[in-house]
Protein backbone atom coordinates (compact mmCIF):
# COMPACT_ATOMS: atom_id res chain seq x y z
CA UNK A 1 0.00 0.00 0.00
CA UNK A 2 1.99 3.37 -1.09
CA UNK A 3 -1.41 5.72 -0.61
CA UNK A 4 -3.80 6.70 1.78
CA UNK A 5 -6.77 9.02 2.14
CA UNK A 6 -6.40 12.47 4.21
CA UNK A 7 -10.06 12.71 5.81
CA UNK A 8 -11.47 16.48 7.42
CA UNK A 9 -14.17 15.44 9.75
CA UNK A 10 -17.15 17.13 10.94
CA UNK A 11 -15.70 20.15 13.38
CA UNK A 12 -18.49 19.07 15.97
CA UNK A 13 -16.56 15.45 16.34
CA UNK A 14 -14.06 14.97 18.75
CA UNK A 15 -10.74 13.02 17.56
CA UNK A 16 -12.14 9.23 19.31
CA UNK A 17 -15.61 10.40 18.27
CA UNK A 18 -14.40 10.52 14.43
CA UNK A 19 -12.59 7.46 14.84
CA UNK A 20 -15.38 5.33 16.06
CA UNK A 21 -17.35 6.33 13.32
CA UNK A 22 -15.04 5.50 10.79
CA UNK A 23 -14.56 2.29 12.14
CA UNK A 24 -18.45 1.34 13.01
CA UNK A 25 -18.19 1.32 8.97
CA UNK A 26 -15.22 -0.53 8.56
CA UNK A 27 -12.44 1.79 8.22
CA UNK A 28 -9.08 0.86 8.29
CA UNK A 29 -7.31 4.60 9.97
CA UNK A 30 -3.79 4.62 10.01
CA UNK A 31 -3.63 7.48 12.92
CA UNK A 32 -5.70 10.77 13.73
CA UNK A 33 -4.52 14.50 14.35
CA UNK A 34 -6.60 17.70 15.94
CA UNK A 35 -5.96 20.63 15.58
CA UNK A 36 -7.45 23.47 17.47
CA UNK A 37 -10.53 23.87 14.83
CA UNK A 38 -10.41 20.69 12.73
CA UNK A 39 -9.60 16.76 13.22
CA UNK A 40 -8.11 14.50 10.69
CA UNK A 41 -7.94 11.11 10.28
CA UNK A 42 -5.51 8.59 7.76
CA UNK A 43 -7.40 5.70 6.30
CA UNK A 44 -5.93 3.22 4.19
CA UNK A 45 -6.92 3.28 0.46
CA UNK A 46 -10.23 2.61 -0.25
CA UNK A 47 -13.18 2.73 -2.87
CA UNK A 48 -13.90 7.26 -3.50
CA UNK A 49 -17.28 6.04 -3.40
CA UNK A 50 -17.51 4.81 0.21
CA UNK A 51 -15.77 8.37 1.43
CA UNK A 52 -18.05 10.14 -0.69
CA UNK A 53 -21.04 8.85 1.13
CA UNK A 54 -19.92 8.60 4.47
CA UNK A 55 -21.70 12.56 6.07
CA UNK A 56 -19.13 12.89 8.50
CA UNK A 57 -16.21 13.59 6.25
CA UNK A 58 -16.27 17.07 4.81
CA UNK A 59 -13.32 17.03 2.85
CA UNK A 60 -10.76 14.71 1.54
CA UNK A 61 -7.44 14.08 -0.15
CA UNK A 62 -5.15 11.40 -1.34
CA UNK A 63 -1.83 11.41 -0.61
CA UNK A 64 1.16 9.16 -0.44
CA UNK A 65 1.88 7.36 2.74
CA UNK A 66 4.81 9.32 4.38
CA UNK A 67 7.29 7.61 6.75
CA UNK A 68 5.80 7.68 10.23
CA UNK A 69 8.34 8.50 12.97
CA UNK A 70 6.99 5.53 15.89
CA UNK A 71 9.53 6.85 17.88
CA UNK A 72 8.56 10.51 18.17
CA UNK A 73 5.18 9.57 18.17
CA UNK A 74 5.16 7.28 21.22
CA UNK A 75 7.18 9.40 23.10
CA UNK A 76 4.52 12.33 22.53
CA UNK A 77 1.71 10.18 23.72
CA UNK A 78 3.39 7.00 26.03
CA UNK A 79 3.65 6.37 28.77
CA UNK A 80 6.82 6.94 30.76
CA UNK A 81 8.36 7.01 27.39
CA UNK A 82 12.47 6.85 28.37
CA UNK A 83 16.02 5.60 26.89
CA UNK A 84 13.69 4.90 23.74
CA UNK A 85 10.82 2.76 24.89
CA UNK A 86 7.70 2.82 27.11
CA UNK A 87 7.29 1.45 30.60
CA UNK A 88 4.06 0.27 32.05
CA UNK A 89 4.36 -0.66 35.71
CA UNK A 90 2.37 -4.15 36.85
CA UNK A 91 1.82 -5.73 40.20
CA UNK A 92 4.75 -7.12 42.16
CA UNK A 93 7.52 -4.41 41.02
CA UNK A 94 7.31 -5.92 37.88
CA UNK A 95 7.89 -3.61 34.37
CA UNK A 96 6.54 -4.23 31.12
CA UNK A 97 8.72 -2.74 28.40
CA UNK A 98 7.38 -1.46 24.28
CA UNK A 99 9.60 -0.62 21.60
CA UNK A 100 7.39 2.03 19.21
CA UNK A 101 5.65 0.69 16.55
CA UNK A 102 2.41 0.24 14.35
CA UNK A 103 0.58 -1.69 17.36
CA UNK A 104 -2.25 0.12 19.19
CA UNK A 105 -1.49 0.50 22.65
CA UNK A 106 1.14 2.18 24.61
CA UNK A 107 -0.73 2.70 28.07
CA UNK A 108 -2.07 6.42 27.51
CA UNK A 109 -5.94 5.10 26.41
CA UNK A 110 -8.07 4.36 29.22
CA UNK A 111 -9.40 1.09 27.50
CA UNK A 112 -5.69 -0.54 27.85
CA UNK A 113 -5.27 0.84 31.94
CA UNK A 114 -8.75 -0.67 32.83
CA UNK A 115 -8.09 -3.78 30.77
CA UNK A 116 -4.45 -4.04 32.75
CA UNK A 117 -6.73 -3.91 36.09
CA UNK A 118 -8.77 -6.22 35.51
CA UNK A 119 -6.37 -8.84 34.04
CA UNK A 120 -4.34 -7.90 37.12
CA UNK A 121 -6.98 -9.53 38.99
CA UNK A 122 -8.50 -12.33 37.42
CA UNK A 123 -5.64 -13.84 35.79
CA UNK A 124 -4.27 -17.12 37.61
CA UNK A 125 -2.27 -19.30 34.76
CA UNK A 126 -4.89 -19.66 32.44
CA UNK A 127 -4.60 -20.16 29.02
CA UNK A 128 -5.21 -16.31 27.53
CA UNK A 129 -6.56 -15.27 24.31
CA UNK A 130 -5.73 -11.24 23.33
CA UNK A 131 -7.89 -10.61 20.27
CA UNK A 132 -6.77 -7.54 18.43
CA UNK A 133 -3.63 -7.86 20.18
CA UNK A 134 -1.54 -4.21 18.46
CA UNK A 135 1.33 -3.56 20.23
CA UNK A 136 0.91 -7.23 22.38
CA UNK A 137 0.62 -4.81 25.54
CA UNK A 138 -2.05 -7.30 26.94
CA UNK A 139 -0.29 -10.58 26.05
CA UNK A 140 2.69 -9.66 27.60
CA UNK A 141 1.43 -8.26 30.65
CA UNK A 142 -0.34 -11.53 30.61
CA UNK A 143 2.13 -13.68 30.43
CA UNK A 144 4.65 -11.38 33.21
CA UNK A 145 1.68 -12.47 35.49
CA UNK A 146 1.66 -15.81 35.19
CA UNK A 147 -0.49 -16.83 32.47
CA UNK A 148 0.85 -20.27 31.18
CA UNK A 149 0.47 -19.45 27.37
CA UNK A 150 -0.42 -16.93 25.26
CA UNK A 151 -2.12 -16.58 22.10
CA UNK A 152 -2.47 -12.81 20.72
CA UNK A 153 -4.40 -12.44 17.38
CA UNK A 154 -4.60 -9.67 14.90
CA UNK A 155 -5.38 -8.73 11.15
CA UNK A 156 -2.86 -6.16 10.55
CA UNK A 157 0.24 -8.09 9.80
CA UNK A 158 2.64 -4.93 11.26
CA UNK A 159 0.98 -4.86 14.24
CA UNK A 160 1.98 -8.87 15.13
CA UNK A 161 5.67 -7.92 14.18
CA UNK A 162 5.61 -5.18 16.35
CA UNK A 163 3.90 -7.81 19.06
CA UNK A 164 6.61 -10.12 18.36
CA UNK A 165 9.42 -7.61 19.19
CA UNK A 166 7.81 -6.33 22.49
CA UNK A 167 7.48 -10.15 23.42
CA UNK A 168 11.41 -10.49 22.82
CA UNK A 169 12.26 -7.32 24.65
CA UNK A 170 10.45 -8.90 27.59
CA UNK A 171 11.68 -12.48 27.31
CA UNK A 172 8.38 -14.19 27.12
CA UNK A 173 8.47 -15.03 23.09
CA UNK A 174 8.54 -18.84 24.37
CA UNK A 175 4.93 -18.33 26.02
CA UNK A 176 3.35 -15.77 23.25
CA UNK A 177 2.15 -16.97 20.16
CA UNK A 178 0.75 -14.08 18.05
CA UNK A 179 -0.83 -14.93 14.06
CA UNK A 180 -3.78 -13.69 12.14
CA UNK A 181 -7.02 -15.10 12.92
CA UNK A 182 -7.59 -17.63 10.50
CA UNK A 183 -3.74 -19.06 11.58
CA UNK A 184 -5.02 -19.66 15.46
CA UNK A 185 -4.07 -23.00 16.76
CA UNK A 186 -4.71 -24.49 20.24
CA UNK A 187 -3.02 -27.70 21.76
CA UNK A 188 -4.54 -26.55 25.15
CA UNK A 189 -7.76 -28.26 26.24
CA UNK A 190 -7.65 -27.29 29.96
CA UNK A 191 -10.68 -24.91 31.58
CA UNK A 192 -10.37 -21.98 32.31
CA UNK A 193 -9.60 -19.74 29.46
CA UNK A 194 -8.88 -15.89 30.00
CA UNK A 195 -9.99 -13.95 26.92
CA UNK A 196 -8.97 -10.42 26.46
CA UNK A 197 -11.25 -7.87 23.95
CA UNK A 198 -9.97 -4.13 23.78
CA UNK A 199 -12.33 -2.76 20.73
CA UNK A 200 -15.72 -0.85 19.73
CA UNK A 201 -18.53 -2.96 19.93
CA UNK A 202 -18.86 -3.98 16.26
CA UNK A 203 -15.22 -4.86 15.99
CA UNK A 204 -15.85 -7.46 19.22
CA UNK A 205 -19.32 -8.51 17.14
CA UNK A 206 -16.95 -9.38 14.23
CA UNK A 207 -14.18 -11.17 16.15
CA UNK A 208 -15.77 -13.56 18.43
CA UNK A 209 -18.19 -14.11 14.99
CA UNK A 210 -15.03 -14.95 13.04
CA UNK A 211 -13.50 -17.41 15.97
CA UNK A 212 -15.47 -20.14 16.59
CA UNK A 213 -13.77 -22.77 18.02
CA UNK A 214 -13.06 -20.74 21.60
CA UNK A 215 -17.19 -20.37 21.98
CA UNK A 216 -16.89 -24.00 23.32
CA UNK A 217 -14.32 -22.90 25.95
CA UNK A 218 -15.41 -21.94 29.84
CA UNK A 219 -13.66 -19.19 31.80
CA UNK A 220 -13.78 -15.30 31.56
CA UNK A 221 -13.83 -12.14 29.16
CA UNK A 222 -12.86 -9.04 29.69
CA UNK A 223 -13.37 -6.35 27.28
CA UNK A 224 -12.94 -2.44 26.90
CA UNK A 225 -13.35 -0.04 23.93
CA UNK A 226 -17.05 0.97 25.10
CA UNK A 227 -18.24 4.67 26.04
CA UNK A 228 -20.25 4.88 29.11
CA UNK A 229 -23.56 5.97 27.39
CA UNK A 230 -22.89 2.82 24.62
CA UNK A 231 -23.43 0.47 28.31
CA UNK A 232 -26.86 -0.62 28.36
CA UNK A 233 -27.29 -1.30 24.58
CA UNK A 234 -23.60 -3.77 24.81
CA UNK A 235 -24.75 -5.69 27.56
CA UNK A 236 -27.96 -6.85 25.82
CA UNK A 237 -25.39 -7.72 22.94
CA UNK A 238 -23.69 -9.90 25.10
CA UNK A 239 -26.38 -11.39 26.87
CA UNK A 240 -27.26 -13.14 23.27
CA UNK A 241 -23.88 -14.58 23.54
CA UNK A 242 -24.61 -16.26 27.21
CA UNK A 243 -21.63 -13.84 28.46
CA UNK A 244 -22.85 -13.14 32.69
CA UNK A 245 -21.27 -9.73 34.10
CA UNK A 246 -19.26 -10.37 37.03
CA UNK A 247 -17.56 -7.15 37.61
CA UNK A 248 -17.37 -3.09 35.30
CA UNK A 249 -15.30 -0.37 36.38
CA UNK A 250 -15.20 3.03 34.49
CA UNK A 251 -12.41 5.98 33.07
CA UNK A 252 -12.74 8.99 31.32
CA UNK A 253 -16.05 7.86 29.74
CA UNK A 254 -14.63 4.62 28.72
CA UNK A 255 -16.02 1.34 30.51
CA UNK A 256 -14.41 -1.88 30.91
CA UNK A 257 -16.18 -5.46 31.76
CA UNK A 258 -15.20 -8.76 33.45
CA UNK A 259 -17.68 -11.58 31.92
CA UNK A 260 -17.78 -15.60 32.86
CA UNK A 261 -19.28 -17.79 29.86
Amino acid sequence: MSHMYCLQMDSTLTLNEAWEKLEEQGFSILYGEEEETAVYLYVEDIEIKRIQETEAIIRYKKMEIPAIDWGKQWENHGHQFYDGLVHVPLKGNQELKLQPGPGFGDFSHPTTCLMLIFIQSYLAQQVTIDIGCGSGILSIAAALLGASSVYGIDIDDNALVHSKTNATLNHVEKICHFCLPNDLEMNENQNPYLILMNMIQSEQEVAWNSLPMIHEKKGWIITSGIHFEEKDQYLKWTSLWHWHLIEEKEQEGWSSFVFSY
